[in-house]
């Protein structure tokens, strides 16, 4: 609540509200410095204060497999965030210029998720994913 309630608003007002990074020139396509500095500024804190898994490491510092609890859910995620990409990425590009990108867009969103998953399946199937 204190990500969304506090932190964004304050930093999108930095750069969409005419605040003083609008005010320098500062151009943000598509809210990708606010979204991903201030999440990603997040995540360093949150991973800082819990600090590492209990049970990931061993006494003499390797680790221990840690597998998916899962699959059904984790692919059900993926397949979620990867369609809305398709709303994102090609939406944001309507913003600029007359949206002969678009197709471009969505080729390259589309793309980007399948060549993941192959890699993913590939990797799986030579075992390399195997605890």
């Amino acid at each position: 609540m204190l990500l969304v309630g506090v932190a964004y608003p304050i930093t999108g007002h930095w750069i969409w509200g005419g605040g003083w990074l609008a005010g320098i020139g500062f151009f943000d396509f598509a809210g990708s410095t606010v979204v991903h500095a201030v999440g990603g500024w997040a995540a360093l804190m949150g991973a800082a204060f819990l600090g590492p898994r209990m049970g990931r490491y061993n006494a003499d510092g390797s680790s221990t497999a840690m597998p998916g609890h899962n699959m059904s859910i984790a692919t059900l995620g993926a397949l979620i965030l990867w369609l809305g990409w398709f709303g994102f990425n090609p939406g944001s590009t309507m913003a600029v210029g007359n949206g002969s990108l678009i197709a471009h867009i969505a080729i390259t969103t589309n793309t980007a998720g399948a060549f993941r998953c192959s890699c993913c399946y590939r990797h799986r199937m030579a075992g390399a994913g195997e605890a």
